[in-house]
Order: structure tokens, then C-alpha cells, then sequence
């Protein structure tokens, strides 16, 4: 329980600008979650519409700070905080509020780090190919028992997938595929909070994983809050 009695509290924070991208968040959410715990889902008004390269993500992180900053000004209480990105950003969050944070990345890595075998990543545009090897190097515990195979593209972009995610199955599940025929990998992780729920939906030969990152992130997200709600409030006596 949480210190005022009710459910653990997440806060999903959606550092784009994308209504549709947070709507898609919503609707994957609320099911998969419960009733286990509130959420509310950020949409960052000032941020990037879509997040794809260095500049975008700082920009994001930005406006992912500001929001939560305005978020405490208000006195919302939050007890973790997911970061609705497939990238290693949000850091600055948990200063700022003293409350745990994790990304679709970080969340995503634990999951394939349990499996123990190497894996590979899809998701939309083509230069997350470039920008998410040295984020997983960095993200990935020394010593870690999986490894990153290959990372996967298809010519999309998040935001253009939330609005339609029938249309970018065929390309998704394609690619997919190829990691599992060509890397010779049969663990994949489909990255990218637009591309929710699609992961379930991809035929695959018996035996394969594929870990869909905002199921992984919302699992990982509850976890830490239900942490952080069991704790006793401040000056509370024993």
C-alpha cells in the first residue's frame, strides 16, 4: 500500500510531443497494470516530435525534466517513473525527484539479461542502428550473459506506427524474422513505445522470445513502486 492508502502510483513520461504515441501508451497499459496501480501518462508538449538522433533525445530529456518538475510543483505524488523511450535517458528524473526511474532500454536489457543468450533489436528508422550499439554497451551490466547480435530497422517512425500499427506489421514482422534466420538469435526485442502491443502479434518458429519493451518497462516500473510505496513516510513512528 502507499503511505496515503491507496495503490502504487506510476508516472509514464512520454518525452515527445506525439498525442498518438501517449495514447498508445494508455491503451497498452491499463490492462497489463490491473488495477494494480494508478498511472498517469505525460505527453512532453515541448519536445521533439519524434526522437532519432542526439540533439532530439537531450531535447527530449529536457522537456521530460520540465515535466516532472512541474509535475512536484503541483504536489503529485508518483512513486517510480518510466521513461517511455527506447534510449538510456531520464537520469536527471531521479535526482530530481528521488524516485526510481528505468527506460524502455533499461528494461528491456534485464529482460534479455534473464534469458542469458544473445538477442537482437527492431525498431523503426533506420539511424537507431548507429545510435542504440553503444547504448546498450553502456547499459549492459560487466560481465552480462547477453549479447547484442544485431539491431534491425525498418523505414518508419514511432510516431507514424502509433497512428497505424496494422500497416507497419508486415515490415516489423519481416525484420524479425531476419534476426532470427540471419542473426541466428531467438531472443528480439521490439523497441519503441509506438510499437506496443505489436510483439504478440508476429508469427515466430516454437521456441523464439520476443520481449515487447513497454510490456517489459511497465513490469519493471511496477516493481519499483511497489518498493517505494511499502516504504514508511518520513518521521513516521515505528
Amino acid at each position: 500500500m502507499t503511505r496515503d492508502g491507496t495503490r502504487p502510483a506510476l508516472l509514464l513520461v512520454n518525452p515527445n510531443s506525439s498525442q498518438a504515441v501517449s495514447g498508445r501508451i494508455a491503451a497498452f497499459a491499463a490492462p497489463r497494470l490491473d488495477g494494480r496501480a494508478e498511472f498517469d501518462v505525460i505527453t512532453c508538449a515541448g519536445g521533439p516530435d519524434y526522437l532519432g538522433d542526439i540533439k532530439t533525445l537531450r531535447a527530449g530529456e529536457a522537456a521530460a525534466v520540465a515535466a516532472v518538475t512541474e509535475r512536484m510543483r503541483q504536489g503529485r505524488r508518483f512513486d517510480a517513473v518510466l521513461m517511455a523511450c527506447f534510449a538510456d535517458i531520464g537520469h536527471p528524473i531521479r535526482t530530481l525527484s528521488g524516485r526510481p526511474v528505468c527506460s524502455l532500454l533499461s528494461a528491456s536489457l534485464a529482460a534479455v539479461e534473464a534469458e542469458g543468450r544473445p538477442f537482437a533489436i527492431v525498431t523503426a528508422g533506420a539511424q537507431w542502428q548507429d545510435l542504440l550499439p553503444p547504448m546498450v554497451g553502456q547499459a549492459l551490466p560487466a560481465g552480462a550473459k547477453a549479447a547484442l547480435a544485431a539491431v534491425r530497422t525498418f523505414e518508419s517512425t514511432g510516431t507514424a506506427v502509433a497512428a497505424d500499427p496494422a500497416a507497419a506489421l508486415p515490415a516489423l514482422e519481416r525484420a524479425v524474422l531476419a534476426c532470427i534466420a540471419l542473426d541466428k538469435v531467438d531472443v528480439v526485442v521490439v523497441g519503441g513505445a509506438g510499437l506496443a502491443g505489436l510483439a504478440a502479434r508476429i508469427r515466430r518458429p516454437p521456441g523464439v522470445k520476443i520481449i515487447d519493451c513497454l510490456e517489459a518497462g511497465l513490469a519493471t516500473a511496477l516493481l519499483l513502486a511497489m518498493e517505494i510505496s511499502r516504504r514508511p513516510a518520513p518521521g513516521a513512528g515505528g
